[in-house]
């Protein structure tokens, strides 16, 4: 009776370790509950019954292996859909619990709250954000002993303003260096469009020579539109201060502008959560086309927007170098620079 005693007892031991151990593949649907709690816990109601959390053997884009992705909108379809890959690579089934959920919610915040990558940092060498897309950190932000931290990026993860009286490490030191972006001739993010080939616009050095640098905008001759042709120029998360004033600076010259001339704009977009996902907004836009274009001949002349009160929940800032319908002759972008003045408050 005893040896049969203790083989019951090893059997009931033995099946409940096994009940005890996470399934290697568990229905991800988990994680899309948890996050929902979590949310409710920070004061969001979130509806996710439309979003797609599923398994792929691999997620190979470009080349490039991912072992989560989060989509917004699938394939165009709209839908918003996280996959998480099985490759041996990415050791999915031998990932702890937490490790998963930080994961998991990374891509939450791709597909459900529409945000990119950001990789800004505190000022003690720290991720700013869950959305930071450090190599091997994706399981790592936070472990499930550091409750504090944890609490930190998931609010953060979806409430970006949570965190303006953190010490956010911006790279340099406003008082002294005020410049946000400087250098347009070595960079290469700027994007032209020509409206259908009716503009033209070059960039960069004459025969190579960084003595001789261009950057213009013309209206093709004999061309007829009523749309603008124009450069820009998108800043992803932009690491300036919240309440800071940024200023848009445009230096301008032409021999004969003729028409109705050139101007700057600025657009400012972010993407607040809603109950069934983030939606992306344009919230702020700023123009000298109706107050102050530019016309006739003129060197350096100088063009200037000013946001009062910058917001840290911004996406994305899209700085425009515009020339207005009807226009003739060529406009000459001398110099742009974004100027930041930190709040004192």
């Amino acid at each position: 009776m005893k040896r049969i005693y203790l083989l019951t007892l090893t059997v009931i031991l033995f099946s409940c370790d096994k009940e005890d151990e996470a399934p290697e593949y568990p229905d991800l649907s988990i994680y899309v509950d948890r996050f929902v709690e979590e949310a409710k816990d920070r004061g969001f109601d979130f509806d996710l019954s439309g979003l797609e959390a599923v398994y792929v053997d691999e997620i190979d884009l470009d080349g490039n292996e991912y072992c989560g992705y989060g989509y917004w909108d699938y394939k165009g379809s709209g839908k918003k859909r996280i996959e998480i890959s099985k490759s041996a690579n990415c050791d999915w089934k031998n990932r702890s619990d937490i490790e998963r959920e930080n994961l998991f919610f990374h891509e939450m915040g791709h597909a459900f709250l529409r945000r990119v990558h950001d990789e800004t940092l505190l000022c003690d060498g720290k991720p700013m954000s869950l959305m930071a897309s450090a190599n091997g950190l994706g399981w790592r932000f936070y472990t499930e002993a550091e409750v504090k931290k944890r609490d930190y990026y998931i609010t953060e993860l979806i409430d970006r303003l949570s965190i303006k009286d953190e010490c956010i490490d911006y790279g340099q030191n406003w008082a002294t260096n005020p410049f946000f972006y400087q250098d347009i001739y070595q960079d290469n993010e700027w994007y032209f469009h020509s409206d259908n080939n009716n503009y033209s616009g070059n960039k960069g050095f004459i025969g190579g020579d960084p003595t001789k640098p261009i950057f213009t905008i013309q209206q093709i001759d004999g061309t007829i539109t009523d749309n603008t042709g124009y450069w820009l120029r998108q800043f992803n998360n932009p690491n300036i201060p919240q309440c800071a004033k940024v200023k848009l600076k445009v230096s301008m010259s032409s021999e004969s502008l003729e028409g109705t001339g050139a101007a700057i704009g600025v657009r400012a977009f972010h993407s607040p959560p809603k109950t069934t996902g983030a939606v992306n907004e344009e919230y702020l836009v700023l123009s000298t086309e109706e107050t102050a274009p530019l016309t006739g001949t003129f060197s350096k002349e100088i063009r200037e927007l000013e946001i009062d009160c910058f917001s840290r929940d911004t996406d994305y800032l899209i700085v425009f170098i515009v020339m207005l319908p009807g226009s003739k002759g060529v406009l000459n972008i001398d110099d742009v620079e974004i100027v930041v003045t930190e709040s004192l408050g």
